[in-house]
């Protein structure tokens, strides 16, 4: 996507996304077009949107984010969607075949990966809350295990 174009966008996608009034962030990548597209959507989306917008600056490699976020994969944190006509790009995400999730690090595109990895260390905090709880719950199941 043209930078120039990202603003509109990502006003459409969180438009669409809020279809139900549960939207409650739109994180954005605080770097290179997403720095711009911040300062866009903060003087030109209606206020509704504006006030959703969340900066993540993300540390560390594309690989390093993604390992980091396989963490609470491998924890059956994560749920991904069945493949349908709601979300067909998890088609080009998470196919075993050709997804970018399984040609990681080695594929021609990797940035539904990195997305997918920015947004779980984003909501990192939440995914070690409902672990915790997970890990009390199994405690408090079978003292004796």
């Amino acid at each position: 996507v043209q930078s120039y174009l990202l603003p509109d966008l990502m006003q459409e996608q969180a438009t669409a996304a809020n279809f139900d009034g549960k939207l409650r962030a739109v994180v954005v990548e605080d770097k290179g077009g997403g720095t711009t597209a911040i300062q866009t959507l903060r003087a030109t989306a209606p206020a509704w949107l504006a006030n959703m917008i969340q900066e993540f600056e993300p540390t560390g490699t594309k690989e390093y984010r993604a390992r980091q976020a396989a963490i609470w994969c491998a924890r059956l944190c994560i749920l991904l969607p069945w493949p349908d006509e709601n979300a067909p790009w998890l088609y080009a995400f998470a196919d075993p075949l050709v997804g970018q999730l399984f040609q990681f690090p080695n594929g021609a595109n990797d940035d539904m990966v990195d997305t997918f990895s920015m947004g779980t260390i984003y909501l990192e905090p939440i995914l070690a809350e409902g672990w915790q709880a997970r890990q009390g719950q199994r405690a408090q199941a079978s003292p004796e295990e």
